[in-house]
């Protein structure tokens, strides 16, 4: 990766950061004018249409955060989707970034979920893949088992 791309992904994750953060605003404004089961029903289309932005942000949001710059091999994406599927599943992340945007619409708090998910995806991706797993580290790929703390290579 250049830094082109660098720059491109760092204006990507602002941008995504900024969609998510304004309908978070707005839901929290909302909440603390009207009662969540008013927004439900008297203000239904309005209150629909704003969690499916939500919904929409987070998603992309999340997804940009969790899986930049990671590189599988290509005859693993199948599999590879299924074992993050699982992987999602079973940390229940789901559930503490929908609780960080829907019921406290704090973005530092999704963040760090999404950011602790990171982590836990290039651990599993370094533990399943190896060397074919890669991330980019300063302009280059590098697999991700060499950057995997307390790893030490097999003696051959």
């Amino acid at each position: 990766m250049n830094n082109a791309q660098d720059l491109s992904t760092e204006t990507k994750l602002k941008e995504l950061r900024e969609a998510l953060l304004q309908p978070m605003t707005t839901l929290r404004n909302n909440l603390s004018k009207v009662p969540l089961d008013v927004l439900k029903t008297k203000y239904k289309q309005g209150y629909d249409a704003l969690i499916l932005k939500l919904q929409n942000a987070a998603s992309d949001y999340a997804l940009l955060l969790v899986f930049h710059s990671i590189r599988i091999p290509r005859d693993s994406l199948e599999e590879c989707a299924q074992g993050m599927n699982q992987l999602i599943q079973e940390t229940g992340v789901l559930k503490r970034l929908s609780h960080a945007v829907y019921k406290t619409q704090d973005i530092d708090a999704f963040e760090r979920e999404a950011f602790a998910m990171r982590k836990t995806v290039l651990k599993e991706l370094a533990d399943r893949y190896g060397e074919q797993a890669l991330i980019s580290v300063d302009e280059t790929w590098q697999p991700l088992v060499e950057l995997q703390p307390n790893k030490q290579k097999k003696a051959g």
